[in-house]
């Protein structure tokens, strides 16, 4: 089976963007990390159209993904992030040969 990616999508509202990269670095990642989620890039993008962070993370397969999105412990890290994002999404997606592991 293929290994799984979840990448996350979204902006920073006026003024929250410290607030949400603290929220990052001291929870949301580390949260993740203790779920058995490893986190492989972060993309902060300051030029062009475009969300300005993506974080992606890595699971065993596209299967395994799917039930953590689909669990409880996911449901509320998640809501945590959208005290300090706006435009937040997420997709699952099967790692790749591309450059960033993704299969685009």
């Amino acid at each position: 089976m293929t290994e799984g990616k979840l990448v996350f999508t979204w902006n920073f509202p006026d003024g929250k963007e410290r607030e949400c990269l603290e929220f990052l670095i001291g929870q949301f990642c580390p949260e993740l990390l203790r779920l058995g989620v490893q986190t492989d890039d972060a993309w902060y993008t300051q030029l062009g159209n475009g969300p300005q962070m993506t974080l992606v993370t890595r699971m065993d397969n596209t299967d395994a993904a799917q039930a953590f999105v689909s669990s409880s412990d996911f449901q509320e890290l998640y809501g945590q992030l959208f005290d300090y994002a706006e435009d937040l999404n997420y997709r699952i997606a099967e790692a790749g040969p591309s450059s960033s592991g993704l299969l685009m």
